[in-house]
């Protein structure tokens, strides 16, 4: 199974459209004190058609069965469904870290936007030296930043790249998970373990080495606010042989990744470096690149 769809609501329907129904939290300030009131919203939605196709030669599938005594047509059916789960893994992925840039942007002052527009200015956590502790603690507090914007609950999983997923897991608050092979050989996403036991500190392995980001975020529960996979109950596998000497095969799919209106108050995403990255540090820095520049 999938650690990233794990984060998601997982939704399987019998048609190509369908309605989410959620719940959204909201402050009523009629009444003394302010209560938080749920409204019960719906998102409509229609799935995408995701097809996987494989083409082989006879020979190879012969080769497979005969030489290294392996199945080789279920081989290619386990391949199909590897890269469908695959396809989905990178789609909430996409999701998700959208919904965490849009989250931090609106936590931006009116001038940090202003020099994001005018220079490009990308504000960064700075932690001295790369600490593991010290980063560690600074995940804490924007999961605790989660827990006030969305008034549901604390974040509860982090994703990163292998190298901050290496300096993270060298703090005192870090403890090892169990890691099973198979996630990894495979491709997928994988927990490597917790921090304060109870935050899920994810690996993508689709990311550069040196990443810098880190995903924060919430796990979405079941009519609430957040990102849904919807997916149709029917999937078909075809058989076609395209001549005498090759067989294609085709799996049909259909599925969507979704979020609801407010989903972005479940995460946030938060840049880290070990220098000094201030607004004049930056602008220091473009203008002597564009003087070197010049002078070439």
């Amino acid at each position: 199974m999938s650690t990233l769809i794990d984060l998601v609501q997982n939704v399987k329907i019998d048609d190509n459209k369908g309605v989410i129904h959620f719940l959204d939290p909201q402050l009523d300030e009629e009444v003394t004190p302010a209560a938080i009131t749920m409204k019960l919203e719906k998102l409509v939605f229609e799935l995408k058609n995701n097809n996987i196709t494989a083409s082989f030669s006879n020979d190879q599938i012969h080769e497979m069965d005969i030489l290294h005594n392996i199945g080789g047509e279920k081989h290619v059916y386990s391949a199909l469904y590897n890269e469908s789960l695959q396809s989905k893994e990178t789609q909430i992925y996409t999701e998700i870290k959208e919904l965490a840039k849009k989250s931090e942007f609106e936590t931006r002052t009116d001038f940090r936007k202003l020099m994001f527009k005018w220079f490009g200015y990308e504000p960064k956590d700075h932690i001295s030296e790369l600490s593991p502790n010290d980063l560690s603690r600074k995940i804490m507090v924007y999961c605790n930043k989660i827990a006030s914007k969305s008034r549901t609950g604390p974040g509860n999983f982090i994703i990163v790249g292998n190298r901050l997923g290496s300096i993270i897991s060298d703090s005192n608050l870090f403890t090892f998970s169990n890691i099973n092979n198979d996630p990894w050989v495979n491709g997928f996403s994988y927990q490597i373990g917790t921090l304060t036991g109870n935050i899920k500190v994810i690996v993508n392995p689709y990311l550069e080495f040196n990443n810098d980001t880190i995903v924060i975020g919430k796990t979405t529960q079941k009519n609430n606010q957040g990102v849904y996979l919807i997916e149709k109950n029917e999937r078909n596998i075809d058989k076609f042989v395209t001549d005498q000497h090759h067989t294609k095969i085709v799996l049909y799919e259909s599925f969507k990744v979704v979020s609801t209106p407010k989903a972005h108050l479940n995460y946030h995403m938060m840049t880290v470096t070990g220098n000094k990255h201030t607004l004049l540090t930056f602008l220091w820095i473009k203008l002597k690149n564009k003087i070197k520049g010049n002078g070439k």
